[in-house]
């Protein structure tokens, strides 16, 4: 492995390690009602406790695959936290698309929660959802790889920075008919950021290993 790969790898451990970092300082504004830790600002939406708890798990498990090699119980762990987040992403679609209510979601902080006074207030956003769905499936299919060389995880991981992408720019150019849907539930700034920063990760976890028609054609060159 080259020196190129192991610091792209060390990008990859810092972000599962800054999203942990993050997601606990938000879990901890939850809990002590310190609000600039749940939105940043005043301008913006809060992170949902469960959103902070699935980029923990997400964090943890992108860690853990960064210092383990494949089928080790370290790597089991990770697959298992992964799926985990997975299993979340989907449940909350299922909310959406048959209009049933988990009533987990709001169990963490839920007089926090129920006095801001928004309809399912603990619910990930729709593209929260999806972001993590594709999230979760980039961890646990990292080191799965086809007989053609294909990498699902890197699709995976490209489409979750591509949501965090389009979601910041909303933010940027406050075009909030994007970064708001479905009666206000909307994703919040600091969850595209970290959708962004785990997407990467995941994207350049495993540097030495990809399509191998494009290594072919860039040896060739």
């Amino acid at each position: 492995m080259t020196s190129l790969h192991l610091r792209l790898q060390t990008l990859a451990f810092a972000a599962g390690v800054a999203a942990m970092f993050v997601s606990v300082n938000v879990l901890v504004g939850w809990e002590a009602n310190i609000m600039w830790l749940t939105n940043l600002s005043p301008r913006f939406i809060t992170m949902k406790p469960l959103t902070a708890v699935c980029f923990l798990l997400s964090g943890a498990s992108l860690s853990l695959l960064i210092r383990s090699s494949r089928s080790t119980p370290r790597s089991r762990v990770a697959q298992a936290l992964a799926l985990l987040v997975v299993f979340i992403g989907l449940a909350t679609l299922v909310e959406f698309s048959t209009g049933v209510h988990w009533p987990v979601e709001n169990l963490l902080f839920a007089g926090a929660l129920h006095a801001t006074g928004l309809p399912d207030p603990g619910r990930l956003s729709f593209a929260s959802a999806i972001a993590f769905t594709l999230l979760g499936l980039a961890l646990f299919f990292l080191d799965f790889e086809t007989r053609r060389g294909v990498r699902p995880a890197q699709y995976f991981a490209l489409c979750v920075s591509d949501i965090a992408l389009l979601h910041l720019l909303a933010y940027l150019f406050d075009f909030e008919d994007l970064y708001r849907t479905f009666r206000g539930n909307s994703m919040a700034i600091h969850t595209a950021g970290l959708f962004l920063v785990l997407g990467l990760g995941a994207f350049v976890a495993r540097p030495n290993r990809g399509d191998r028609k494009s290594t072919r054609l860039n040896s060739s060159h």
